[in-house]
């Protein structure tokens, strides 16, 4: 197990791409604190974790809100003592107009995506 004993910050751990990233470091040894704003379904990824004998914590947190973000960190250091990874991943969209043919245009800055 290559992340043994390591202490990982996952966001956006509900789905896609960061679910999956829980779910691998889990099974390579790491202990996982993961944040999501969905907290059904990261508490079903936190279950399927455990049940594959994986450690996963599930903290409801929106990633845009700075106290939630900095919870999200206390909550991996009361629990764990330390933070060796962080995969700081979830998606924060803000400042957007509208969509063009499945593209969202951005007003004043901020991420724009297919």
């Amino acid at each position: 197990m290559r992340l043994s004993g390591k202490i990982a910050i996952i966001t956006g751990a509900a789905s896609g791409l960061c679910q999956a990233t829980a779910e691998l470091y889990a099974r390579e040894g790491a202990k996982v604190v993961a944040g999501d704003l969905n907290t059904e379904t990261l508490d079903a990824v936190a279950a399927k974790v455990r049940e594959a004998g994986g450690e996963m914590t599930a903290v409801q947190t929106n990633i845009a809100i700075r106290e939630q973000a900095e919870a999200l960190v206390d909550a991996a250091l009361a629990r764990h003592g330390r933070l060796d990874i962080l995969v700081n991943n979830a998606g924060v969209l803000d400042n957007f107009s509208k969509r063009v043919n499945g593209a969202i245009i951005p007003v004043d800055g901020g991420w724009t995506t297919c």
